[in-house]
């Protein structure tokens, strides 16, 4: 279990990453050619990186229902190159998708802030490669999630 003032700060950071992420992408218009930019092809462009992080938010709150209803879920992997096509994330509008971010994101914050300690405790598991997570590791593997696309964005915007 996390010390109170460490899971503040950690629930502070999840609720506030789509003003991380708007802030990083300011200026930026819905047509500017630096969104579909591909300088490394096994990476996704910075609009499908934004439309990933926005279909991420229903998943992960459907994750954290099942561990609060159900004895240590399995939690499968999902295919995100798949997701990707099914979605097509190439023509996604990045606006509207940082919109479902931050619209997902509050409803994921809200779910977490309002856990108890004995809630954070459950947990569900993510084979083969992670494991047995509690919620509060849960919510840090969300904030790590953001953290890598945050950088890629940071990158992809420098050029």
């Amino acid at each position: 279990m996390l010390p109170a003032p460490v899971r503040k700060y950690l629930l502070t950071s999840v609720a506030s990453a789509p003003e991380v992420l708007e802030a990083l992408l300011e200026g930026i218009s819905a047509t500017d050619p630096v969104w579909d930019a591909r300088p490394y092809a096994d990476r996704f462009t910075l609009r499908e990186v934004v439309a990933h992080l926005a279909d991420w938010e229903p998943i992960h709150k459907e994750r954290i229902e099942r561990i609060l209803t159900e004895d240590e879920p399995t939690l499968p992997d999902m295919d995100e190159g798949q997701m990707a096509i099914d979605n097509d994330y190439a023509h996604q509008d990045p606006i509207e998708c940082l919109k479902r971010y931050r619209e997902g994101r509050k409803v994921v914050a809200d779910l977490l802030k309002s856990l108890s300690p004995v809630q954070c405790e459950r947990a569900g598991v993510r084979p083969p490669n992670i494991g047995r997570l509690d919620l509060d590791q849960f919510a840090t593997f969300i904030f790590a999630h953001d953290g890598y696309h945050f950088q890629q964005a940071a990158e992809y915007r420098k050029g």
